[in-house]
């Protein structure tokens, strides 16, 4: 509960403020910001948080008791309130607020019918250019969802997926694997022509674009027209296409009759998770689907929801419609509806709908976000229960929220890396994993097991390690552990550490610690969770030496080139990241690598085509 002096002093303040749109940024005792909301009237805004505080949700009163002051600052309209305020959330990071934290925006599938042979490509944005004439197909949330569409769509209608350049490489090789099972044209045998290949990608197209009954009577209808004229090849072809269709057409619904494209947001929160689901509808089909987290600090109301929405758009493809349920209301005349439709370059329509389809489609989304937070709940609730297991188990003094684990990897006496994983909560937080190349002239597991962890521990300013762990696990025995013990030593830190000690098949047996070992074999739950915790720290250290071991590699290949010389060959890994980007780049985008000339550009070129 707020203190009565401290909350006379803001109540004062806020009376002070201008009846006038702005932002406001709250501040705790330290002086950082902790929340940033905008209003058309601060006076009355900032003004509500501090009048009956004990009245407020559970987590605005969890805001209210962090707050010691706060500041304004003032805008001639709400649409500027609204843009400061995407602006400061994005500068402050407050934790109350609620963040985007995709913020890739959504993939498309495009496709350019300009090229002789065009195929279907992931991209990240729709190309703003006039002039571009490439058809897209979107928005989808994951990059996964789009190539399982490329792979569907080009297997069906026998599509190249290979990464032959046409017509550069037809004749070069002989046709694939794909080909021979029917699921590839073999545009690399050279008798498809760019003609043949348009009326194929056209079907494609049509089922991209009107769904599996659009594209599946047009083809029916077009066997048929081929079985008359006793083209019976052509029939087959058609016929098998159809075959595959349908095998499709299931997965595939009409879900409303609205051709427009809409976004319909879905609602359902408690104390301790709200849930966001977005639908994605296209030529009234759900293309796609969304959930987005937001923990028992951050505040979802209509302020955070409005701030939101900026963000989610600001690198996303904008419908011509957005439906919300009446928690989230917005209205299309207000700032976020003037925002969204200048920001589109057309009117964009904000409802909460009463009645009728679209209500239909809001409480879908409603019901999408229930679930989502009923299964995220129960995966939080077995994390807890399997996290204060295990500080039982090991005695340790606090539930480990954040564990660090550790593995060394190597490929003989070259290439020596570690792999730092982190689970937070029980979950995999793979932004906070580390990777660490391993200096020392003695190279052992444990002096390597040594070196990282003086690094990870005598560099606590770093901003890449914000937080101490409160559980260090390792990949190793005894040894590892006396390393470990000495570098925290060193480091003057005091952290429960141990070992994860595997059986003679390489299998989780039990947890190490200088005292002896702790059976985990009959702790089911606790069994899982460190056999996944060993399991993906080795993983990770086995990728991060793997990929300097390639790189290596890949040095001294691109050192075998006339006038390439290490620093020029780790130029141009940097800048293409692998070797196939690099054979097929052109002349002038190997020029375009810093440090290397034109003559070494036409060197690099023909190395790798030879016969051009």
């Amino acid at each position: 509960m707020i203190d009565k002096p401290r909350l006379a002093s803001l109540v004062m303040a806020a009376k002070q403020l201008p009846k006038t749109p702005g932002v406001y940024l709250m501040k705790d005792k330290n002086g950082k910001v902790i929340y940033v909301g905008k209003s058309k009237s601060l006076h009355h805004r900032v003004l509500q948080y501090f009048t009956a505080p004990d009245r407020h949700p559970p987590k605005t009163a969890r805001l209210v008791e962090n707050i010691h002051d706060f500041s304004c600052i003032y805008t001639h309209t709400e649409l500027e309130s609204l843009v400061l305020e995407n602006e400061m959330i994005k500068l402050y990071t407050p934790r109350f607020n609620i963040r985007l934290k995709d913020d890739k925006g959504y993939a498309y599938l495009k496709f350019d019918a300009k090229e002789p042979y065009p195929r279907l490509v992931m991209v990240r944005n729709r190309s703003k250019d006039s002039k571009d004439a490439a058809r897209y197909f979107g928005p989808f949330t994951s990059t996964r969802t789009v190539y399982e569409l490329i792979h569907t769509v080009s297997k069906i209608f026998r599509l190249p997926t290979c990464h032959s350049v046409f017509p550069r490489d037809i004749g070069k090789n002989r046709p694939c694997l794909q080909y021979h099972m029917g699921q590839c044209l073999g545009i690399c045998k050279g008798d498809i022509t760019p003609q043949f290949y348009q009326e194929q990608t056209k079907n494609a197209l049509l089922f991209l674009q009107k769904g599996y009954k659009g594209v599946f009577r047009a083809l029916k209808t077009e066997m048929q027209i081929a079985s008359d004229a006793l083209e019976f090849e052509k029939a087959a072809r058609l016929r098998d296409t159809l075959v595959a269709l349908q095998k499709l057409g299931d997965k595939q619904k009409i879900v409303t009759g609205r051709k427009e494209p809409t976004d319909v947001f879905g609602y359902a929160a408690d104390d301790a998770l709200t849930v966001l689901s977005v639908l994605m509808l296209r030529e009234g089909r759900v293309v796609d689907s969304a959930c987005y987290y937001f923990g028992a600090d951050e505040i979802v109301d209509h302020d955070a929801f409005s701030s939101f929405m900026i963000s989610f758009y600001s690198t996303r493809q904008i419908p011509k419609s957005i439906l919300l349920p009446p928690v989230l209301q917005l209205d299309s005349e207000g700032s976020e509806g003037l925002w969204l439709s200048e920001k589109a370059g057309y009117k964009v329509t904000v409802k909460t709908p009463q009645r009728g389809e679209a209500r239909k489609m809001v409480e879908l989304a409603n019901e999408n976000a229930l679930r989502a937070k009923m299964v995220r709940n129960a995966r939080n609730r077995q994390s807890e229960e399997v996290l204060e297991e295990l500080a039982q188990l090991l005695s340790l003094e606090v539930v480990p929220e954040r564990i660090e684990a550790y593995d060394i990897s190597n490929s003989g006496a070259d290439h020596w890396s570690a792999g730092m994983i982190v689970v937070e909560k029980g979950a995999f937080h793979k932004k906070n994993y580390r990777s660490f190349t391993i200096r020392t002239d003695e190279k052992s597991d444990l002096a390597a097991m040594e070196e990282v962890l003086s690094r990870r521990f005598t560099h606590l300013d770093d901003p890449s390690f914000p937080l101490l762990p409160d559980l260090i696990l390792l990949d190793g025995g005894i040894a590892q552990l006396a390393a470990a013990a000495k570098a925290l030593a060193e480091a003057g830190l005091s952290i429960p550490c141990f070992g994860m000690v595997k059986d003679e098949h390489h299998k989780t047996r039990t947890l190490l610690s200088f005292d002896g070992e702790i059976a985990i074999a009959n702790q089911q739950r606790i069994f899982t969770f460190i056999y996944k915790i060993q399991e993906e720290v080795h993983r990770y250290a086995l990728k991060q030496m793997d990929t300097k071991r390639r790189a290596g590699q890949l040095d001294s290949s691109l050192e075998k080139i006339r006038g390439i010389g290490k620093a020029k060959a780790k130029s141009l890994l940097q800048h293409f990241r692998t070797l196939a980007a690099i054979q097929a780049a052109g002349i002038e985008e190997l020029s375009a690598v810093k440090g290397l000339s034109i003559t070494d550009a036409k060197a690099i070129f023909d190395t790798f085509h030879p016969h051009e």
